[in-house]
Parts: structure tokens; sequence; C-alpha cells
């Protein structure tokens, strides 16, 4: 995760939308904000940082993609 924050940091522009999936919300605001922010963008102001929970279970067949709504927290 930090790698690919990082990867995003390097190409993020303003008034982007940057979403981490993730099970623990507070990994976008407390660990993906502040590398982002390396950009010398801050989020908020300049780009906007959402979290998406975890909802697919890779081992399950009758919740998919396909028919679990995405959630976004902004």
């Amino acid at each position: 995760m930090i790698d690919a924050t990082r990867s995003i940091a390097e190409v993020l522009r303003a008034d982007q939308l940057v979403c981490g999936v993730d099970d623990l919300s507070g990994h976008t605001r407390e660990r993906m904000a502040p590398l982002l922010e390396e950009s010398g963008l801050a989020a908020g102001r300049d780009f906007h940082l959402a979290f998406s929970p975890e909802r697919v279970d890779p081992g399950r067949t009758d919740f998919t993609l396909r028919n679990t709504p995405k959630v976004l927290v902004v």
C-alpha cells in the first residue's frame, strides 16, 4: 500500500480523486494522506481523498463486484 500510494503521489494532479480500498478506514486518512501530500498538494483542498471499505470476500461466489454496491466515504 505504501509503495502504491507513493507511485500515485508522483503523478497526482489538482482536483483528482484518490480512493483507498481497505479493511481499515484509518489507513486512508492516517497513512495515505500524508504520503499523497508529499506531492505538494493538500488533501481536501487540492485533491479529494475517499475511502471505500472492502466489501467483497474473494471466497464467496454469491456476493461479487457485480451485485455488491460500492460505498465511498469522502
